[in-house]
């Protein structure tokens, strides 16, 4: 698990840790809002990825995870990260982690299928604790917060 700075460009600081690694899933956990999502200190949203479109084409993921709520309600934003990653992107439109209804930790992808969370995420989401990733996600997956 990586924990990104407050002042530097965090997707260059995601390409740098994994440039050389064909991953999975990419974990994403951060605060969300529709069409952006916060990574250390910025707020990524379409216009920056576009900004960053030659850092995002050397990424070699097959699934990335935004465990943030809402930011999966701007389609054009998961379609701008999927075109230009090549992942599957998984996302949500509304809560992930605790709401009046209840724990939600799914994420969807805009084909329909569906991501499941385990009981580990709230533990990284509220206390920021180190959690092996073998306990969160199984080999060949990062976590990036």
């Amino acid at each position: 698990m990586i924990t990104l700075s407050a002042t530097l460009n965090p997707l260059l600081s995601i390409s740098a840790a994994f440039a050389d690694e064909k991953i999975d899933t990419l974990h994403i956990v951060g605060h969300g809002r529709p069409g952006a999502i916060l990574l250390g200190g910025t707020w990524v949203d379409e216009a920056m990825l576009l900004e960053n479109t030659g850092l995002l084409k050397m990424w070699r993921i097959t699934r990335i995870a935004l465990w943030s709520s809402e930011v999966g309600a701007t389609p054009s934003f998961i379609h701008t990260l999927t075109r230009l990653t090549g992942a599957d992107v998984y996302a949500a439109e509304g809560t992930v982690g605790y709401s009046d209804d209840g724990p939600v930790w799914t994420l969807q992808m805009s084909e329909g299928k569906a991501m499941h969370g385990s009981c580990v995420w709230p533990q990284l989401i509220l206390r920021t604790t180190r959690v092996s990733l073998n306990q969160v996600t199984g080999p060949g997956s990062k976590v990036w917060k």
